[in-house]
């Protein structure tokens, strides 16, 4: 806080400054942790940062080198404020919008997540609120289900923030993340809900998230393959349990992720959605798309459930049955302090 006081005299405007007080007050400070050439030996922990900010803490930053074969399905787990059961289990890939090892970096979903190298130099600025700790680990796969006890070469970057005072307040999809101590009886915490590797049968919906508190979707990653392009005439709907009937966010499975006609110009991602993979000529057809919703929210005061239905009755032909398919949503929702 800063009081000056100027005064101006006579023709030649002499100036006199009285500075009365000078008060400087740090609201928030910063905090990195790294490795470099850090050997993954099966299930490794990269972090586990304790919080002792008056006011919590936060992280907002990951970054990922590396390159050996499975790269992609690298599991990331994340426990924040000492879980037992990490908020988040994730493939590497999925994680940052990618279905499949397609060699298409640089690119970027805006400042929140993008690739720019292959098969890494993978990053986002999710912010995660934690107000005890929160600990990272990270174990190489070769495939989907079966990890390798080969050593793997690594590299990683976490960045995030810690609260001294509450007056540095940042809402995501609606809900406060910073500084998460600001809410007495409660907390946010960015959790991550998946579908991996089902078959949704014709006309059917695959349940994205369904959760009974309050909360906010921050993005929707679908993945999923089948033996024609008619399944992307599915709609996604949601609907709250106070709802009479559900909320239609699409026309179809491209509209949803802002593509038309089944994603006619090709790959592309910007700051609200992308469209990663995109195989229309083999006999399976596949995609991988994200959409966020820091900017176009939706937010719901105590429940929501969001469903994606593989093909629509009436449209697109002759309709299989939606394989592989892999969903991840990431909601922001608050649970009890």
């Amino acid at each position: 806080k800063a009081t000056v006081s100027v005064l101006y005299w006579g023709p030649k405007q002499i100036m006199l400054l009285a500075l009365t007080a000078v008060t400087m007050t740090t609201a928030v400070t910063t905090w990195s942790e790294s490795g470099k050439a850090f050997y993954l030996r099966g299930e490794s922990e990269l972090i586990n940062k304790q919080c002792t900010a008056t006011y919590g803490c936060s992280m907002h930053h990951m970054f990922f080198g590396g390159n050996w074969e499975g790269y992609d399905y690298t599991r990331l787990r994340i426990f924040v404020d000492n879980e037992t059961e990490p908020s988040v289990d994730g493939r590497f890939y999925m994680i940052h919008g990618m279905g499949y090892l397609d060699d298409n970096g640089p690119w970027s979903a805006g400042s929140a997540f993008g690739k720019t190298g292959q098969p890494s130099g993978i990053f986002n600025n999710f912010v995660f609120p934690f107000t005890q700790s929160i600990r990272i680990t990270a174990e190489p796969y070769v495939s989907l289900t079966v990890p390798t006890s080969t050593p793997e070469r690594f590299w990683f970057i976490f960045r995030g923030k810690e609260f001294t005072t509450d007056d540095q307040q940042q809402r995501i999809c609606g809900i406060l993340v910073a500084p998460p101590k600001g809410i007495s009886t409660s907390k946010p915490k960015l959790v991550l809900i998946k579908n991996e590797n089902i078959t949704t049968p014709v006309f059917s919906n695959t349940t994205l998230f369904d959760i009974n508190t309050e909360g906010g979707v921050f993005l929707v990653t679908i993945s999923a393959e089948s033996q024609s392009l008619g399944f992307l005439e599915g709609q996604v709907r949601g609907k709250a349990a106070t709802d009479t009937k559900k909320t239609v966010f699409s026309s179809g499975t491209e509209d949803y992720f802002l593509g038309t006609y089944y994603f006619n110009r090709g790959t592309y991602e910007n700051p609200v959605s992308g469209l990663t993979h995109i195989n229309k000529t083999a006999p399976v057809k596949s995609f991988t798309a994200y959409r966020l919703h820091d900017v176009d929210e939706i937010y719901f005061p105590n429940s929501y459930k969001l469903e994606w239905r593989c093909g629509e009755p009436g449209f697109g032909g002759t309709v299989y049955p939606c394989t592989s398919v892999f969903t991840y949503s990431w909601v922001y929702v608050v649970v009890p302090m």
